[in-house]
């Protein structure tokens, strides 16, 4: 990867509420400059950069982190999160299938939807307009950002003439 090249770096220690707590996703909101992070926990760490970016902070500079709970029952966890450039939202997916969007600016969780089997996977389309979603049934799901369901299928079928990339969800 000769053409990418460290642009700076923020060393930055975030204080999790306990020791068996670790970060499982990332997401970045690039209009805002700030780095999400949801914690095994189920927690959802934000850490403003617009500071370090504008030159005021130096690198032994701590940022501030604001942190906030998402409320699921307690044997379910966060098996997927994106930023929703759109929404200026977080979209989260879990285990027992919720499908939640969490407004940052004012801290509001809302139920979008349950999706049958769990969400394994989401990813939104480069272009802003779809959401793909991996159930753990096996089923992929495209739909519209009002939730609009536009596409159902299990990933074991292939259209006649068809072509599968595959994509791995962690």
């Amino acid at each position: 990867m000769k053409n990418l090249k460290l642009f700076s770096e923020v060393p930055q220690n975030i204080q999790f509420h306990s020791t068996e707590e670790v970060v499982q996703f990332a997401a970045y909101d690039i209009d805002q400059s700030r780095l999400f992070f949801a914690s095994s926990a189920n927690l959802v760490y934000t850490l403003q950069l617009s500071s370090f970016q504008n030159g005021r902070a130096g690198a032994k500079t701590a940022l501030p982190v604001e942190v906030c709970s998402i409320d699921i029952e307690p044997e379910d966890f966060i098996t997927a999160f994106d930023y929703l450039a759109e929404k200026e939202s977080l979209l989260i997916g879990t285990s027992h299938g919720l499908l939640l969007v969490h407004n940052v600016e004012s801290d509001v969780t809302e139920l979008v939807g349950n999706i049958e089997g769990g969400v394994k996977c989401i990813s939104p389309s480069p272009t802003g307009d779809l959401l793909g979603l991996i159930t753990g049934l096996g089923q992929l799901l495209v739909m519209t950002y009002d939730w609009v369901l536009m596409y159902e299928r299990a990933l074991g079928e292939v259209p006649e003439g068809g072509y599968v990339k595959q994509m791995i969800c962690l």
